[in-house]
């Protein structure tokens, strides 16, 4: 069975199948195909995804509202200890400024 034109277009323009996350255009291009009465099939080679991506995503909210926020560092801070120790001398200067503008009474 022919794969009709512009499914095959899209299949090899946008890499399909490639295990990439899904868009919110892609799930709107997916939503508008099934909308004009396409196969889930047609519709999701339309969007350059798999049939199961498209059973996900025919329903409920796009994937942007569905990314929850990273909540933990990606690598540690490298000038974490250098930040420490300048705090520390920072006070130190501050105390010995306040210390030695002081008037005695």
């Amino acid at each position: 069975m022919p794969v009709a034109e512009p499914v095959l277009k899209a299949r090899q323009t946008q890499g399909a199948h490639s295990g990439a996350m899904v868009t919110d255009d892609q799930v709107r291009l997916l939503r508008q195909k099934l909308m004009e009465g396409k196969k889930q099939e047609t519709a999701a080679a339309a969007a350059a995804m798999n049939e199961r991506s498209a059973r996900k995503w025919q329903d409920g909210p796009l994937p942007s509202d569905t990314k929850q926020p990273r909540t933990w560092r990606t690598r540690g801070d490298p000038l974490g200890a250098v930040l420490g120790r300048l705090e520390t001398i920072g006070v130190d200067l501050v105390v010995r400024n306040l210390v030695g503008s002081a008037k005695p009474t």
